[in-house]
């Protein structure tokens, strides 16, 4: 299933969750995205974005809410090796790459 996120146990990096994105971040992947974010909910996570061809709104929707609300904790949500297809779709969406990659 490429375009869905694993729901195996995350690797862990730096003592923080690493959540690996689909392929395709399209609606399909909305679901599994939130339900991965949900399971980790104020814990530090990663979030590698090495694999992602297509972001699409909705995908960007719950990952620019789920960054905001670990922020508000001041809880590690990061984003790693975002790809040229991460990084395209957010402009594509006019959304700045500070939104999401900004420490």
């Amino acid at each position: 299933m490429p375009d869905q996120p694993s729901s195996e146990a995350p690797d862990t990096q730096d003592g923080a969750d690493v959540i690996r994105l689909p392929v395709s971040l399209g609606t399909s992947a909305v679901e599994q995205v939130v339900a991965d974010l949900s399971r980790r909910q104020l814990s530090p996570v990663q979030i590698d974005a090495s694999g992602v061809e297509f972001f699409g709104a909705l995908c960007l929707q719950a990952l620019v809410s789920a960054k905001r609300s670990w922020n508000s904790e001041n809880i590690q949500f990061e984003f790693v090796n975002p790809s040229e297809g991460f990084l395209d779709g957010m402009s594509l969406l006019g959304v700045e790459h500070a939104v999401l990659l900004e420490v």
